[in-house]
C-alpha cells in the first residue's frame, strides 16, 4: 500500500513536470502551461509541447533603461535597470522619478502646442477693425447689426 501511494505520487509528479519547471523559472506563460499540461498532458504530444514550452526561455524580452544624465567622455554609464538582473528600491525610485519628470515635460510641450496663436510671434494675423455700438437708451454695448437693444429692448 504505501509503495503503491508513493508510486502514485511520482505520476502526478511526472505528468505535472512542465508545470512545475515553468513555476519553479517564473515563467511567463506559466497558467497556459498548466492549461496545456492540464488538459492535453495526457497524451503524449500534449505533455512534450508543454515540457518544451516550459525548458524554453522564460524571459525572452530583455529590457535595459539607460540613465541619460550626461556623462565625462569615455565613462561608460550603468544601465538603472535590466530585466534579466531585476531591480533595487533605488533604482525603481529613481526611474519613477524620471518617469515622472520626462510625462510632465510631455505635457508642457503639448500645451505650449495647443496655445492660441496669438502667442505665436511669427504668426500673420489679419487684423479686423471692430466697432462697438451703444445703446442710446441704457448705453450697453450692441452688435452693429442688431435693430433691438438685448438689454433695454429699444429700438436702435
Amino acid at each position: 500500500m504505501h509503495t503503491a501511494l508513493l508510486g502514485a505520487s511520482w505520476v502526478w509528479v511526472i505528468y505535472f513536470l512542465p508545470t512545475i519547471i515553468a513555476a519553479s523559472r517564473r515563467h511567463r506563460s506559466g497558467w497556459a502551461i498548466f492549461a496545456v499540461n492540464f488538459f492535453l498532458g495526457w497524451t503524449a504530444i500534449g505533455w512534450f509541447v508543454a515540457f518544451i514550452w516550459s525548458l524554453a526561455d522564460a524571459n525572452n524580452r530583455h529590457i535595459i533603461i539607460q540613465n541619460s544624465n550626461a556623462t565625462h567622455e569615455g565613462t561608460r554609464r550603468e544601465p538603472i535597470f535590466d530585466s534579466n538582473k531585476g531591480m533595487s528600491k533605488d533604482d525603481m525610485d529613481l526611474l519613477a522619478y524620471k518617469t515622472a519628470e520626462k510625462l510632465q515635460q510631455m505635457e508642457l510641450m503639448d500645451k505650449l502646442k495647443h496655445m492660441d496663436a496669438p502667442y505665436s510671434s511669427s504668426s500673420k494675423l489679419p487684423t479686423v477693425k471692430a466697432v462697438i455700438k451703444l445703446c442710446p437708451k441704457c448705453n450697453a454695448e450692441v452688435g452693429s447689426g442688431d435693430r433691438f437693444c438685448g438689454s433695454c429692448g429699444a429700438r436702435l
